[in-house]
């Protein structure tokens, strides 16, 4: 008799599972944080600002490192900047940040930046309530939640510097177990 038989004989799952159909189903390690929109306990949530930028937040859990969201909130970035069609992004300190020439000449009216709002990494309290006498408590995970914007290239920016590759993202993703689509 084969093992084949045998497994289907005991309802045994296969030892093998077949392979993934497509990169969407593609398994994702379980010691990462779910590259998806946010449900459960991790994944990412964006707002879109303008054509080219959006405020961006990667939630994890206890057991995520901020390194990894780090390279998952890079590769997330990159994604959006893909569907823009620009290779760059760069990590703005506060939504709107005039990160162009064009923008600072733009931005030069008083109080034309008064709107602006410091934002980072960091941890996020979670109140949890629970059905007791004690009120809820506090989970502290990691989460990164910035505005992310969308360049041409590293030539367009004050601070050159600043420039990311949204490809070198992905690849750094990648490289530490994202399941990341094509």
């Amino acid at each position: 008799m084969s093992l084949a038989i045998v497994v289907a004989a005991l309802g045994v799952a296969e030892a093998n599972p077949p392979a993934p159909k497509t990169m969407t189903e593609k398994a994702q390690r379980p010691d990462l944080p779910n590259f998806a929109p946010i449900s459960g306990s991790s994944g990412y949530q964006e707002i879109k600002l303008s054509d080219d930028s959006w405020y961006l937040g990667f939630f994890g859990t206890r057991e995520h490192s901020m390194e990894l969201l780090g390279a998952a909130w890079a590769a997330r970035a990159a994604q959006l900047c893909a569907q823009v069609k620009q290779p760059y992004f760069v990590r703005l300190r506060y939504i709107g940040e005039p990160v162009l020439a064009a923008d600072r000449a733009a931005r030069s009216s008083p109080g034309a930046a008064a709107y602006a709002r410091p934002v980072g990494g960091g941890y996020v309290p979670i109140f949890i309530p629970m059905p007791q006498a004690h009120g809820p408590i506090t989970v502290l995970t990691p989460a990164i939640e910035a505005p992310v914007r969308c360049i041409a290239g590293p030539d367009s920016l004050v601070d050159h510097a600043r420039a990311v590759s949204g490809a070198d993202s992905v690849a750094a993703a990648r490289q530490r177990g994202f399941a990341i689509p094509q």
